[in-house]
């Protein structure tokens, strides 16, 4: 491993980790980080005072060429690369963008943002919830939005308009995607929902009047997370009369578990992709 540290443009100092050989494997499996993967870790956080860890994903052929790139912010940052660091298991979005590169796919910077622990619930929820707490999710899209993005698009080649700029994740990672999506349509014009929380905020239904990115929605019909699939099936009816433009998705096996969504990433990366004609 090599640790070099990396000064943002506008933004503090943080340090880099970039894992540069092919031998970093998890205990427990063999997946590992692909060369294109590096951490910067201690990433400041000024709408809150604190401090996160981020993961980034540059395609095969950043370093050899000079292309610019959409980029992906990705909720949950330490599930989505290696399996030591996940909660429940890796996404493996490396390998898979990897695999789409080599058949025909342009290539797509990800930006993964490791949740805060016990921070998670109140950071992924745009409004107070009598039992759970929250309310911090304004605050956290504002750090992305005016803090993490101006960073990345200074730092790597990106192209930084909202058509080629996506939000992600799973479960409440989806609930703050699809509010910051629909909240900044100007910044995030694309969004990879996955068995969103919807069921914990009863104004998700209100927030497509406020924009209208493309979405592409994951959920499976054995979600045991609260009424996932109730929710997401009265979205897509909300879409649809309204007239936005969306593509759902429904495996019959499908759990609220990480390798539900990691087998689906590629199928919704694609459907994005194919659908936008740029991502």
């Amino acid at each position: 491993m090599l640790l070099l540290s990396l000064k943002a443009v506008k933004q503090p100092i943080v340090m880099v980790l970039i894992l540069v050989f092919w031998g970093c494997t998890s205990p427990k499996n063999k997946h590992s980080f692909k060369p294109g993967v590096h951490i910067i870790t201690n990433f400041e956080m000024p709408q809150f005072g604190y401090q996160r860890t981020i993961w980034v994903y540059l395609p095969p052929d950043y370093a050899t060429t000079t292309k610019h790139y959409p980029v992906l912010y990705m909720q949950d940052g330490q599930n989505l690369f290696v399996d030591s660091a996940s909660f429940a298991g890796e996404w493996r979005l490396d390998e898979t963008l990897d695999s789409l590169f080599v058949i025909g796919d342009g290539g797509c910077i990800v930006i993964g943002i490791e949740n805060g622990g016990e921070r998670r619930m109140a950071e992924y929820m745009p409004n107070t919830h009598h039992k759970y707490g929250g309310g911090e999710g304004a605050n956290y899209i504002a750090f992305i939005i005016n803090t993490l993005k101006p960073y990345v698009d200074s730092v790597y080649r990106t192209k930084p308009e909202g058509a080629f700029t996506a939000i992600g994740g799973s479960s409440l990672g989806g609930l703050i995607s699809f509010y910051g999506a629909t909240h900044h349509n100007d910044v995030f014009g694309n969004a990879l929902i996955f068995s969103p929380s919807f069921w914990i905020d009863s104004t998700y239904s209100s927030w497509m009047r406020k924009g209208s990115p493309f979405c592409v929605f994951v959920a499976g019909s054995s979600e045991d997370d609260g009424d996932v699939m109730d929710k997401i099936i009265s979205m897509k009816s909300t879409m649809f009369a309204l007239g936005h433009k969306a593509v759902f998705s429904f495996p019959a096996d499908g759990e609220h578990r990480e390798w539900f969504w990691s087998r689906e990433f590629p199928k919704a990366y694609q459907a994005l992709f194919k659908t936008k004609n740029h991502f």
